[in-house]
């Protein structure tokens, strides 16, 4: 029996074909290859600005104004807005105006930077300071320029109207006993249209008469004075009183008469 292995069990023979070494440079280079192509679609699909930082959104200015810090009850009064961005054109988009908390308007910003259309207060805020604020919503083409929202605020005392009451004397205003004397009573309120109530007309502290004012009196009413005065001279007044709380009620001078 032969003892040498290697007689016993010859090498295999050798394998025709490329070395070992070459056929691994040749399986990197095409891995290389492929990796290549893959790092080159991803940049054509991510596009020209990948890895660029995106600028943060510019706050514009924006500054909010009431006509009056106070003003009367039931008067208008105008809320104003205006943005402004420095180094830039005016941006544009939405204007939402709130009254503690609550909208009360909404406005497109003009190209000047302002609200398209006038925007006045609610005319019935209750007596007492409010907030009022309003805030930018910008848009598409305003958010593609970064230029983010902004928000700014304001307040406003609402105090109560004032009733300015007159009272005039029509025709004689020198009277016999037997003749009636008439006078006009007229009450205005800035900002109120018709406004509604009581007249009172009084001499002295005697009601003498007394008649409901409609809208449609348009702040009017006409007295007719009783007859029967004794004779001297008399100072009749009327007085006012609102249907509403948020005006103060108001007094006439006294107009006067002669009875002969």
């Amino acid at each position: 029996m032969p003892t040498d292995l290697t007689t016993a069990h010859p090498a295999p023979p050798r394998r025709a074909g490329r070395p070992v070494h070459r056929a691994r440079a040749v399986c990197r280079a095409r891995t290389g290859a492929v990796a290549l192509l893959g790092a080159l679609a991803l940049a054509a699909i991510a596009g020209p600005h990948a890895g660029a930082v995106e600028p943060r959104p510019v706050t514009p200015a924006l500054k909010v104004s009431v006509t009056a810090q106070q003003h009367y009850a039931g008067n208008p009064a105008h809320v104003s807005a205006q943005l402004a961005v420095t180094g830039s054109a005016y941006p544009t988009g939405l204007l939402t105006y709130r009254a503690d908390g609550t909208a009360f308007a909404t406005r497109h910003v003009n190209r000047w930077g302002t609200e398209s259309l006038p925007t006045f207060l609610p005319r019935d805020l209750a007596l007492g300071k409010h907030a009022v604020t309003v805030t930018f919503r910008p848009d598409a083409a305003t958010t593609a320029r970064h230029i983010g929202g902004a928000s700014a605020s304001g307040t406003v005392t609402v105090v109560r109207g004032v009733a300015k009451v007159t009272l005039a004397r029509i025709g004689a205003t020198t009277l016999n006993r037997t003749q009636y004397g008439r006078v006009v009573a007229r009450v205005r309120i800035t900002g109120v249209y018709g406004p509604s109530g009581t007249f009172v007309l009084r001499e002295g502290s005697k009601v003498l008469s007394s008649l409901r004012l409609q809208w449609y009196d348009k702040g009017s009413a006409l007295f007719i004075l009783p007859t029967g005065w004794p004779s001297g001279t008399h100072a009749v007044t009327v007085s006012y009183s609102p249907d509403v709380p948020t005006i103060a009620p108001g007094h006439s001078a006294p107009a006067t008469f002669v009875v002969r």
